[in-house]
Order: structure tokens, then C-alpha cells, then sequence
């Protein structure tokens, strides 16, 4: 990248990680009747966040009219972080479409997650 001070642009993102989000990850646990149930955990909290809306579409669900929010969310390299993990973002939970290395030099991840229908 021609006149691009790379330094500059890894300072400017990391000064746009203004939100908290957890990474939660699943653990299948026996619901004490024979049953097992999904419970949800932080394996990593209050990691700086960029979160942003990109787009929102309607969806059906058991004949209803759903909402689906789809939101592109930015955390420093270095957290292992699949679409088997989902996030909470305040009170509102994120699940992992996604995961992304960007510009494929370990600073980023950018992980593409929906809000609403088949969440």
C-alpha cells in the first residue's frame, strides 16, 4: 500500500473499538432428568468492539414475520473465535456468521453475526 502509514490505520481502528462485547462459547450439560441442555459461557469479556449495522431484512419463522439485523463486529487479533462462539453485546446476543482476517496480517478479526430469525 503506496503511501498508506499503516501504523496510522492500526491506531485509527483500535481507537473505533468503543464497544464491550463477550465471547461466549457452548457446553452441553445434563439437565438432571435424562435430558442434556446448552448452557453459554464468557471465554473472553468486555473485549473492545467495533460494532456496526450493515443491513436488516424480514424473515418467516412458525408463520411469523421476523426481523433479521445483521451487524459487522471488529476485535483485535489474537482471541480464538469461531461460528460455534456467539457474542453479547450489551443485552443483545450476536451469533457468528462469519470470522474474517482481513488484511491477513494478524491485527483484525471481523466477524459478519445476525440478530433475530434462526438465532
Amino acid at each position: 500500500m503506496h503511501g498508506v502509514d499503516t501504523a496510522a490505520v492500526v491506531a485509527e481502528t483500535v481507537a473505533l473499538l468503543r464497544e464491550r462485547v463477550d465471547i461466549e462459547s457452548a457446553a452441553s450439560v445434563s439437565d438432571g432428568a435424562g435430558g442434556q441442555t446448552i448452557t453459554w459461557s464468557a471465554e473472553h469479556s468486555s473485549v473492545p468492539a467495533m460494532v456496526r449495522p450493515v443491513k436488516g431484512r424480514e424473515g418467516e419463522s412458525l408463520g411469523r414475520e421476523t426481523s433479521i439485523q445483521t451487524y459487522l463486529v471488529t476485535v483485535r487479533h489474537g482471541y480464538t473465535v469461531t461460528t460455534r462462539h456467539r457474542l453479547l453485546w450489551g443485552s443483545t446476543y450476536l451469533n457468528i456468521r462469519s470470522v474474517e482476517n482481513r488484511d491477513l496480517r494478524n491485527r483484525f478479526l471481523t466477524m459478519e453475526c445476525e440478530v433475530g430469525f434462526g438465532t
